[in-house]
Parts: C-alpha cells; sequence; structure tokens
C-alpha cells in the first residue's frame, strides 16, 4: 500500500522462463480472483489463481500452450455467457532454426517483418466454461485475413450491442472482426476505413485503444506506428471510419519516434482525456557515445483541449529530467489509490518506471468498480456517463495499450462539475441499468440488478 513492492515471483509459482511478450490478467474461471496468462516467443502459459497468493500451471488442462511468436492477447466476452474468451495475436512463422540476420548501416538490428515474409495467423479461443479453451480459429472466421499482429481489442466498434474484436498488425493491414454472433466474425477494417492509412498504405501497428474521443457518442481509434508514420487516428462515424490523424495535432510529433503502448486518461481531472505513448526504435541509430542505448526516445504525454484535439507537454513524458529509454508496454491505474491515474512503463533492456500522477488538477474524480449480478468483478460493459450537459462514453475493460493488462475501474474526471449525475450500464449480457448520482471525489461501486 505505500508504493513498495516485493518479488514474489517463486512463491507464487508465476516463474515461467520463457521469451515473455504479453501480460493478461482476467478471471477467466469467474471463481472471483484474477489469473494470469503470459503469451511467449514459444508456448503460452495460462497460470490459475489459486486465492492463496499462488497460482497453478493450468496450461495443458486449459489446452492452451501454442508454440508460436505472440504478442498481445486480451480476454473478451465474445458470445455472452459471462465466460471470456481469449485472443492471441501472432507475429511472424518463426523458429530457432529460421531466426534471421539482420543489419543495418550501425550493425546488428531487428528483423522487420517483411525479412521473413511469414505474418502468422493469429488464434481465438472460446471458453468452454469447465476451465478449458478450444481453438475456433477457423470456424469463427478470423482465419480469413491476417498480419503481422502485435495489438488487440475487443469493443463494440458498431453499436450493435455485441463485442468486436480490431487487431494492429505491423506492416499489413488491420482487421477489424465484426461479431456477427454465434462466436462468427466477418472482416470489415477494410470496408469500413480503419485498415490502412489516410494515403492507402499499411502502417507499423503496435499499441492500440478504443475510446469516444470526440465525444460523439462511438468508439474511436487509435494506433501507434514506426518513426516517420503517424500514430493514427480513426475517426468512427457510424461504423465508418476516417483517417483524421492531421485534426488531432500529433501528426507531426509523433513522425519522430516509434509509439508501442499508449493509454487516453483524464490525468488532470478536467473532464478531457489526455494521452500517453511509450516510445522506443526498432532500428539503431549511428554515432552512439559509449553506454547510450541506440533504441531509447522519450515518451509523449499530450494535454487534451476536447474536440479530439492535443497538445504536447514539455518536458516530454511530463517528467522534468525527461528520461530515454526503449519503451514498450504500458498498464494505467490508480496504484496509490488516491483518485487519479498513475502507469507503468515497461521498457525494454532497462527499467521499469512507476510514474505517479502529481499533476495539478483542474477538478474532481469518480472511480467506479463493477460487479456483475454473481458478484465478480465485471468486465465489458459500455457506460453511458451523465455529466451535466455532457455525455460520455467508457468501455470497463483491461485491454488496450500493448502486451498489457490495466486497471479496469472506470475513471471519470469532473472537470468544472459535482458530481456525475447518472451512469447507464450496458451489461454484456444486454441488459441495462442506471446508477447515480456519484459525488466528486468518490469511490463507487455498480452492481448489477439481478
Amino acid at each position: 500500500g505505500d508504493l513498495h513492492f516485493t518479488d514474489v515471483t517463486e512463491q507464487a509459482n508465476v516463474g515461467d522462463n520463457s521469451y515473455g511478450m504479453a501480460a493478461c490478467c482476467c478471471d477467466y474461471d469467474r471463481d472471483g480472483d484474477i489469473d494470469l496468462f503470459v503469451s511467449n516467443v514459444g508456448a503460452d502459459v495460462l497460470y490459475r489463481n489459486r486465492g492463496d497468493g499462488t497460482f497453478e500451471n493450468v496450461t495443458t488442462s486449459a489446452n492452451l500452450g501454442d508454440p508460436g511468436l505472440a504478442a498481445s492477447a486480451a480476454f473478451i466476452d465474445l458470445d455472452g455467457d459471462r465466460f471470456p474468451e481469449l485472443y492471441v495475436t501472432h507475429y511472424v512463422l518463426w523458429s530457432p532454426e529460421k531466426e534471421l540476420k539482420c543489419g543495418s548501416g550501425s550493425g546488428q538490428d531487428y528483423c522487420s517483418p517483411n525479412n521473413y515474409r511469414a505474418p502468422a495467423p493469429d488464434l481465438l479461443y472460446r471458453n468452454r466454461t469447465d476451465g478449458s479453451f478450444e481453438n475456433i480459429s477457423q470456424q469463427a472466421g478470423i482465419r480469413a485475413a491476417y498480419g503481422n499482429g502485435l495489438g488487440v481489442i475487443g469493443a463494440d466498434l458498431d453499436q450493435d450491442g455485441k463485442p468486436d474484436l480490431y487487431v494492429a498488425n505491423d506492416g499489413s493491414p488491420n482487421q477489424w472482426w465484426r461479431n456477427l454472433g454465434n462466436l462468427r466474425f466477418a472482416e470489415m477494417a477494410v470496408t469500413s476505413g480503419c485498415a490502412v492509412n489516410l494515403n492507402g498504405i499499411s502502417e507499423a501497428g503496435m499499441g492500440v485503444q478504443a475510446t469516444d474521443v470526440d465525444e460523439d457518442g462511438d468508439l474511436d481509434l487509435f494506433v501507434t506506428h514506426i518513426r516517420n508514420e503517424t500514430n493514427t487516428w480513426y475517426r468512427n462515424d457510424g461504423g465508418v471510419f476516417t483517417d483524421a490523424t492531421i485534426l488531432t495535432g500529433m501528426a507531426a510529433v509523433s513522425r519522430d519516434s516509434t509509439g508501442f503502448g499508449m493509454g487516453y486518461q483524464d490525468f488532470d481531472h478536467d473532464g478531457v482525456l489526455d494521452l500517453y505513448v511509450a516510445n522506443g526504435k526498432v532500428l539503431r541509430v549511428r554515432n552512439l557515445t559509449n553506454g547510450e542505448d541506440p533504441y531509447a526516445e522519450q515518451d509523449h504525454l499530450f494535454r487534451g483541449l476536447g474536440g479530439a484535439r492535443f497538445h504536447e507537454v514539455q518536458p516530454r513524458g511530463g517528467l522534468q529530467s525527461a528520461p530515454s529509454y526503449t519503451g514498450r508496454g504500458i498498464a494505467f491505474g490508480d496504484l496509490d489509490n488516491d483518485g487519479d491515474r498513475d502507469l507503468v512503463v515497461i521498457n525494454s533492456n532497462g527499467p521499469a518506471m512507476i510514474l505517479i500522477n502529481e499533476a495539478k488538477k483542474k477538478g474532481s474524480s469518480v472511480t467506479l468498480d463493477l460487479v456483475d449480478r454473481d458478484g465478480i468483478f465485471a468486465e465489458g460493459e459500455d457506460l453511458e456517463i451523465h455529466l451535466g450537459d455532457r455525455l460520455l462514453h467508457r468501455r470497463a475493460t483491461r485491454f488496450y495499450s500493448y502486451c498489457s493488462s490495466n486497471d479496469p475501474r472506470i475513471h471519470v474526471g469532473l472537470g468544472s462539475s459535482k458530481q456525475i449525475d447518472m451512469i447507464e450500464v450496458r451489461w454484456p449480457d444486454g441488459s441495462s441499468s442506471e446508477h447515480g448520482p456519484f459525488p466528486a471525489g468518490s469511490f463507487g461501486r455498480i452492481e448489477q440488478p439481478n
């Protein structure tokens, strides 16, 4: 509780020594505690929480453990039975025997996926509700298109009441898997405008989030990309998307960096979402002095101005020292439970950074837990938040950013408002309920009615 942490990996039995990629936290078996899925370069691992501070490796009995090169993963209840399915992105068809040696003018370097020319199909697992999963990738339709998968989210992009899937691919078109019901999906990104950028070019997708940034009632998409590409904002207009990045004020700034993890949060409680992006190169730079990280970059913090417009905060990353590391994943949450959002940045070949929010606040906030009718911490709910004359839309989810799991509590900065007047919750089973008011500074709990 005092922001000191103890390494209990060995005692907790979660010390898998594979080449780890993503950490996904979710109560997949609905027994009331949070389990852990780790994607790897090699066999993935599922740990079931025993409820006593220790975990059991149940990968084999759960029918998981695919040996491919996985990246981000997400648990999403796609069929409305309250047991979440598991989607795992895959990057390239790789094995140690197929490892290539790639280089640049600065020496040995990371290989582009184009060097392999072997994108790997993603995997979708149905939750059987008995602690095991079934690979339904083929019958679900997601084998119809795939690229070099790195990021994935679940979100209702067309507002039909069913969560869809959106996959960010590295150098190949992204996919929007529209949920047709009965665990069947159709690819819609190409025809709806969110597969490639404004110029019709595939970009190097890494991190991704779906958020109603322009407050028009539907979820927009934001995808981070490599240096010399913009991070891209796809504005959602009723299920049709437009690359409107140029309108955000972030296009030119993002071209100078390679973005990975990211997230929209209201850091200063002015009622407008801000944005943090972790940066880190994938191509070496020349003429470094001894000891410098050839992939290091400063992170970006953008202050939200309203209307989906942003301004970069200086010093970069919101830190007085503005350090440079090779940023990859970011997890967002209220680490000290003081009512604002903090973050943890994972850096490749560098220290993790715990960033505690000390921003000057322009208002108060409300933080909310959501619990379903079985008393299980709920995920996948869509919320309409009535804040004065504004209507905000939020989604309860752990899974956005890049290879990360986040605090799923709903956090709302109030700006000049003294309370949230009312919240309408649309639950994954199709029911809805109204709750409130919630006064400024409160930590509330919303329970699904019986």
